[in-house]
Parts: structure tokens; C-alpha cells; sequence
């Protein structure tokens, strides 16, 4: 459960790649750093919406939808949990969703002139893992990534994140994802290369309150 429930102006759109995406606020400098969202299992684009109320002045949130629908306004990135296990299709709808998302960014820049000077990838819970996956594929485009409550699909990889720069926060009290997966996603990140930031919040469930944000805050700034 997200801490912050009121929804800023957004502007709307779909994406040829067949994803939706809100752009928040709705107006701002086509320059401005820009965070792309990926949002958790059985949620949608507006779940992390929230968040863009709380990025440095000026900075602009772009929430993008996952592909696969599980029923009205709630959608998935891919079959399955960390705790209960991943269906059999995962490897295909992480690939589909890793370009859709890729492609709806390229898309979302070129409909709205964006030209952003910074663009990090933020992520929580399958969406955190979506965010890990699409980082992996193009870690080149990417000043960043935030990854919060989230796992990885895959950690018998070897890939190369030389330079990358990801925070990685988890809750000692998620019962959803527990705070192992977190910790071993950092670990992970650091063997690839990946400057890495973990951290973990006492007390905290599956969410995000108060004492993330501020940790985001200083993260975005440094």
C-alpha cells in the first residue's frame, strides 16, 4: 500500500507498442529529468503515479502500464511470484514486456518533444523486477534505477552493468516479497558491476512511506 493516495494532473496517452502511459505533471520542460514507472502486480500506470509529487522541483514521472491484463485495471508484467513461483511463460513476457517498455519510452519522447537531461527507471515489486530486466537490456540509456520491494527473475546470470547506478530498497517487515530477495538483488547488481546503494527499512511492509521518499530524494540528488 503506497502512503501518498492523491493523484497529480497527468496527461494520458497510449502507446502504438499497445501500452498505456501517464506523463505527470501534464505540462513542464521538455529537458526535465524524467523518471519512468513500473508499478506492482495486480495494479496499474496510476499506482506509482503518486510519486511525482514527491521528485525534485521540475522533474517530470512517466508511468507506463503493464501488457498483461489479470482483470479490470489490473495488470501484470508477468505470471507468477517470487514467493509462489513464476508460470511457465515467464521468460517470454519478461522479453515482450522489457521491449514494449523500452519501446512506449522512445514512442512517449517523440509524441510529447521530450528531451529529457537525466532518465532513470523507478520499479516496485514486479514492476522493481521489470525495471532490473529493462536496466539490464540498455543500461546505456539509463542514468539509474531505483528498485523498491522488488527480485530478480534471474540471478545465475552474468551481465555487464559497468557504471550503472541503482538503489535498491526493501522493508525487514515485507511479507509479500521478503527482505532477502532485496538484499540478493543487490549483491547480485554489485557482481555485474552496478554501483549499488541497499538499503533496509525497519519496520517496513510491501510499501513505501515517508522514510522512502526521503531516501529517493537524496538518491535523485546525488
Amino acid at each position: 500500500m503506497l502512503l501518498i493516495l492523491l493523484l497529480p494532473l497527468a496527461f494520458s496517452a497510449w502507446a502504438q507498442t499497445g501500452l498505456a502511459y501517464r506523463l505527470a505533471p501534464a505540462e513542464g520542460r521538455a529537458d526535465a529529468p524524467l523518471v519512468v514507472a513500473l508499478h506492482g502486480l495486480g495494479t496499474n500506470e496510476r499506482d506509482l503515479l503518486p510519486l511525482a509529487e514527491h521528485l525534485p522541483e521540475g522533474w517530470r514521472m512517466l508511468a507506463v502500464r503493464a501488457p498483461f491484463e489479470l482483470s479490470a485495471q489490473r495488470y501484470r508484467w508477468f505470471e507468477g511470484t517470487v514467493v509462489e513461483g513464476f508460470g511457465p511463460g515467464l521468460e517470454q513476457d519478461v522479453a515482450e514486456g522489457r521491449e514494449a517498455v523500452l519501446a512506449t519510452i522512445d514512442e512517449a519522447l517523440a509524441e510529447q518533444g521530450l528531451a529529457p537531461s537525466r532518465l532513470y527507471l523507478l520499479g516496485f515489486s514486479q514492476g522493481a523486477a521489470m525495471a532490473a530486466e529493462v536496466l539490464i537490456e540498455a543500461p546505456e540509456r539509463f542514468d539509474g534505477a531505483a528498485l523498491l520491494s522488488g527480485f530478480l527473475v534471474d540471478d545465475t546470470r552474468r551481465v555487464e552493468l559497468d557504471g550503472a547506478k541503482v538503489l535498491v530498497i526493501h522493508g525487514d517487515a515485507d511479507a509479500r516479497v521478503p527482505p532477502q530477495h532485496g538484499e540478493r538483488t543487490a549483491r547480485w547488481l554489485e557482481r555485474q558491476g552496478a554501483t549499488t546503494q541497499w538499503s533496509l527499512h525497519p519496520s517496513l511492509g510491501h510499501g513505501i512511506d515517508a522514510e522512502v521518499l526521503d531516501e529517493l530524494n537524496a538518491w535523485w540528488a546525488d
